[in-house]
């Protein structure tokens, strides 16, 4: 799991403890980062001080009911060069913690600066000072500084933290005294409907956990505190798309029931006895967490529409990564985005992060591209967070060329398994055919020779046949004529298929899958319904010699 605001402490205690006086947090949070700091501040006996741009450094005392005092100083180099001045009133607080918020846009550009944090970092380690600086998520300190001064994540809020803020912006809505709205606020959701509500708010910070809560309860004050689980949840998954979306990596998707997938027998079979292993049965089994799988295939043969089914069969929020969303101009700051995203990834756990063609998106990093190699850094992000991070997150990636793919990711042990998705069989195609006719409003059971569509849309992929029946069901719209076989069957004779068109690439495809991957169907067609297989009708052939 993520790490919780506990183990953050912890882990600052020893970095402390062992004489690191410069630490750099990387938070999404300041304000609740200066507050946790602030509580070891005054349980280690240090004075706490904090600089903003703004304000300039603030000295908090203990006494909460005490006002900090504030000393302007809005410029960073003297805000920081201050730190080796500070000599405290109370003689019950010989040293300093000090914060400085956001000082991160002037270290690659301020020499004078950094030599300044270099010297902290020595003379701190043995006068007992600390300096914390907080920055942004996924900041990667100037060359200079990253190997003196160490980096620490502060952690998005645990599920147990998130129910906390629910419980708080829950009776902090209602009426009466304490002990009343705590017992009323305590019986508006069923236990298990709060925690779904927690959970969804899962990877949010505990501001935006707060407001999504709020919203919720103010769309719904009409009815509220009586409001029904799914309104406010309505407005909650609102929310948590929002939040999610301003990652601009990662996009909150909508399942589909598998019921939407035509054929994939095998592939259904292997994701149907994955779902038990993410149970606490299964771990107190010793079963391990599955980790993912690569979906490899021609276009259109529905990778991504089984990466949606497989979030509605293990009832796991679909996360989709937008690699391309990662790459920018100035140097680090992918490298910068991917960390960010990641770590909401965990702390959005257990979900499924989905990385749709991820041959395109990260080609380079296989033949060396010319990116200046952020298509490699970006991979290895990647491939790090998968081995070391405990967070149970299933990844699920999509590839059309596996040639493109790089052996660290494809390789046993880093994913569970490699499917490779490739054209239909019969029966997968009478599948695919039924569902878009049902889809269209159309009754297959009522279609006249069906059958001989099903037989000649053999060598088309989903998405060809896809195409074929909505065009069928719009041209018999615009007829006045019903749909049938021979009608579907005519607007595949105007397509050629890709298996025509790629013969060569179809063919390594399968040669590759032979030795490297599972099939997600069963191979063979009954011979007694290929009888009924009707030749597609040649394509029109002008005759320009006697016209």
């Amino acid at each position: 799991m993520t790490k919780t605001t506990q183990e953050f402490v912890q882990e600052f205690k020893v970095l402390s403890g062992a004489g690191i006086g410069v630490l750099i947090i990387q938070t999404r949070e300041p304000y609740r980062t200066q507050d946790v700091l602030q509580k070891i501040a005054y349980e280690k006996q240090k004075a706490f001080k904090v600089w903003d741009i703004v304000n300039g450094w603030a000295e908090y005392p203990e006494d909460s009911t005490k006002e900090p005092e504030y000393t302007l100083c809005p410029d960073v180099m003297k805000a920081a060069s201050r730190m080796k001045e500070f000599e405290p009133d109370d003689e019950n607080y010989p040293l300093t913690l000090g914060v400085m918020h956001y000082p991160h846009w002037l270290l690659g550009k301020h020499p004078a600066l950094i030599q300044l944090l270099k010297q902290y970092v020595n003379d701190f380690a043995s006068n007992g000072q600390r300096l914390c600086l907080l920055v942004p998520e996924g900041f990667t300190p100037p060359p200079e500084l990253q190997n003196d001064v160490t980096v620490m994540d502060f952690p998005l809020p645990t599920n147990e933290e998130i129910g906390k803020a629910l419980s708080n912006v829950t009776e902090d809505s209602l009426e009466g005294n304490d002990e009343e709205k705590k017992q009323i606020a305590a019986n508006i959701f069923a236990p298990d409907e709060r925690e779904t509500l927690v959970s969804n708010a899962s990877g949010m910070t505990q501001l935006e956990a707060e407001n999504s809560f709020s919203r919720a309860i103010m769309a719904n004050i009409d009815t509220w505190p009586e409001t029904s689980f799914e309104a406010f949840n309505t407005v909650l998954l609102g929310c948590k798309t929002d939040v999610v979306k301003r990652s601009e990596v990662l996009e909150l998707m909508e399942p589909v029931s598998f019921d939407q997938v035509g054929g994939l027998d095998l592939f259904k079979e292997y994701v149907s006895k994955r779902k038990r292993a993410f149970t606490s049965e299964a771990r107190e089994a010793g079963v391990d967490t599955p980790k993912g799988i690569m979906l490899v295939g021609p276009p259109g043969t529905g990778k991504s529409l089984c990466a949606k089914a497989i979030s509605s069969e293990l009832g796991l929020p679909l996360i989709g990564f937008d690699i391309s969303r990662v790459y920018a101009g100035i140097v680090g700051e992918s490298e910068a985005k991917v960390k960010a995203s990641l770590k909401q990834l965990d702390a959005m756990a257990p979900c499924i992060a989905f990385v749709d063609e991820v041959d395109k998106a990260l080609g380079g990093a296989q033949n060396g591209g010319g990116d200046s190699g952020v298509s490699q850094r970006v991979l290895g992000a990647i491939l790090t967070h998968m081995q070391e991070s405990p967070a149970p997150v299933y990844w699920v990636f999509t590839a059309n060329r596996h040639d493109m793919l790089d052996p660290a990711l494809i390789r046993k042990g880093r994913l569970d398994e490699n499917f490779c998705v490739t054209l239909p069989n019969i029966i997968e195609r009478l599948e695919i055919i039924k569902i878009h006719l049902t889809k269209r409003k159309q009754d297959p059971d009522k279609i006249v020779g069906l059958k001989k569509a099903v037989a000649g849309s053999k060598g088309f992929v989903s998405a060809e046949i896809e195409a074929a029946v909505a065009e069928s069901v719009n041209e018999a719209f615009h007829s006045g004529q019903p749909i049938t076989g021979d009608s579907i069957l005519a607007q595949l004779t105007e397509m050629r298929p890709l298996a025509e068109a790629f013969p060569d690439d179809f063919k390594a495809m399968m040669e590759w899958a032979e030795n490297n991957a599972k099939l997600t169907s069963s191979p063979d067609e009954d011979a007694s319904e290929v009888k009924v297989r009707a030749a597609r009708p040649n394509r029109r052939k002008l005759d320009t010699k006697n016209s």
